[in-house]
């Protein structure tokens, strides 16, 4: 498990997955604004954290639909770095 991982988890008190961590950037998954005070206030306390230097050479766009037995995710487009 890489350094960025274990500290976005530790932050969050989110217990590491058995499968393969593949860094990424949720944008926003948001299902009532009921909690948006509560999440400004954890958004705030997180924005200054560096979580390290990575190499990225692609953007994947992915859908993510959440069902009773976890979210579904498909590929929307890929967007290679040249």
């Amino acid at each position: 498990m890489n350094h960025t991982t274990t500290s976005i988890d530790w932050w969050f008190l989110i217990k590491p997955n058995e499968h393969e961590e593949i860094p990424h950037v949720t944008i926003a998954r948001i299902k009532s604004s009921q909690h948006t005070k509560q999440l400004k206030s954890v958004l705030a306390q997180v924005k200054t954290i560096a979580f390290g230097k990575m190499d990225i050479n692609k953007v994947v766009l992915y859908e993510s639909v959440l069902t009773p037995n976890g979210p579904v995710y498909t590929i929307i487009e890929e967007f290679p770095f040249r």
